[in-house]
């Protein structure tokens, strides 16, 4: 049977930045292939190679050979680029035609009649992939997981496991945790043979100032629009100096517009009451909204902190040890991988005295997931964080949980029960 891909001592770089070495493999129609690596191995640029978005949109150069026989659905990590309709009905009409199956519904049916625009990062993830279903033969998953909430997963890992022979799948991960019943494991060069060390130990934390409260927000009404029926309600939320907050909840539930509020980005009907003096800054989910510099050295020295250049650029050295930056100061933000994309606007917000963190190990592999939690649980800042990763839960001193537009506060028990089913 001959090859849907194919590719022979391929290598690929960006002017002088080598992404991929001498790569061969080749993909068989129905096998279902993991490709495995570390943030900056090149799984996304394989991706785009595979999808003809290399050379066609984005100039490279190669040498080697390399071979579809097929065009592929393509999932990318950033659903934003992805949509070409204006409702999720029409996004997916062709798909829905085509593919309409339980499974597909399951993932789905809640969104058909909403704007695009209204999804939260999860939920436009759902739609992609549902649109990608129907381009035939060979669908490319570029770490589909990463934006979902556990109800939400384990919802597309039963769709996967339904397309599972009935279409090629070529999965790009930063480990093989979903990949169980992948035919084959392809490593890239830049990883580790046991990709998923040992998850660190939390680290001592910090107790917060019980006197020195830094936020008050008092929410009564937030809805997208008058016909949304999303909405956030009677919420009443206090930060203290050096207290870390942690925010869960399904897609969709409103992590991602509470850290806007907070952030004066969005208005509601209630009030936020900051500290004098007190300075916010927002890591948000996608890192790519944040970063507009020509170098990361540049991003860093951009973020707004008041003081000598010096002690900014003492500051900088410091983050970038503690981030493991150094090698990526001259580069281009726009060209790094999303991890290394969103450790920079980690570190681009760390001037705040209360800093929002949305999603911050989002597209991290597990080393670059460590120095995330080092870092948030040895700040002495006061941190709101949102997240799915149960493992940062660790870190922080309290943990509350967004269900049907309003905040709960988080027993174990409940908080396994999320991670265990869904709300």
């Amino acid at each position: 049977m001959s090859a849907l891909i194919e590719l022979k001592n391929l290598s690929l770089s960006y002017g002088d930045d080598k992404v991929i070495s001498n790569l061969s493999f080749s993909v068989k129609k129905g096998e279902f292939i993991g490709v495995v690596g570390s943030n900056g191995s090149g799984k996304s640029t394989l991706a785009y190679l595979i999808a003809s978005v290399i050379p066609n949109l984005i100039r490279a150069k190669l040498s080697g050979s390399f071979k579809a026989r097929t065009a592929p659905g393509l999932v990318l990590q950033n659903p934003d680029s992805q949509f070409i309709s204006m409702t999720v009905k029409e996004e997916l009409s062709h798909a829905m035609e085509t593919t309409a199956t339980k499974p597909v519904k399951s993932l789905i049916r809640h969104l058909m009649q909403r704007s695009v625009f209204d999804l939260s990062e999860g939920e436009k993830q759902r739609v992609n992939l549902v649109s990608n279903l129907g381009f035939g033969e060979l669908l490319l998953l570029d770490e589909p997981l990463e934006l979902l909430d556990p109800a939400s997963v384990r919802e597309f890992l039963k769709l996967i496991n339904w397309l599972i022979g009935k279409t090629t799948i070529v999965w790009f991960d930063k480990n093989t945790a979903f990949l169980k019943k992948a035919h084959r494991i392809i490593y890239l060069s830049k990883t580790k043979k046991e990709p998923v060390p040992r998850a660190p130990k939390p680290l001592k934390k910090k107790s917060a100032n019980s006197s020195g409260e830094l936020i008050r927000l008092s929410l009564t009404n937030y809805a997208q629009s008058a016909q949304s029926s999303f909405k956030l309600k009677n919420i009443r939320l206090r930060l203290r100096m050096g207290e870390k907050i942690a925010l869960i909840g399904n897609n969709g539930a409103g992590k991602t517009t509470l850290l806007k509020i907070i952030a004066g980005v969005l208005s509601f009907d209630g009030s936020v009451w900051l500290k004098q003096g007190a300075v916010v800054s927002y890591s948000p989910q996608n890192p790519s909204h944040l970063l507009f510099e020509d170098s990361v050295e540049k991003e860093l020295l951009a973020a707004p902190i008041i003081g000598a250049l010096s002690s900014k650029q003492r500051g900088i050295k410091r983050l970038a040890a503690e981030l493991r930056l150094e090698k990526l100061l001259k580069k281009e933000p726009s060209k790094l991988s999303k991890g290394q994309q969103k450790l920079v606007s980690i570190a681009a917000s760390a001037y705040g005295d209360i800093i929002l963190l949305d999603e911050p190990t989002t597209w991290l592999d597990e080393d670059n997931a460590r120095l995330v939690y080092s870092y948030i649980a040895n700040s002495d800042k006061s941190m709101i964080i949102a997240t799915h990763d149960k493992r940062l839960l660790s870190f922080v001193d309290k943990v509350f949980l967004l269900d049907n537009g309003g905040l709960i506060k988080c027993s174990g028990t409940r908080l396994n029960r999320f991670f265990q089913t869904g709300m």
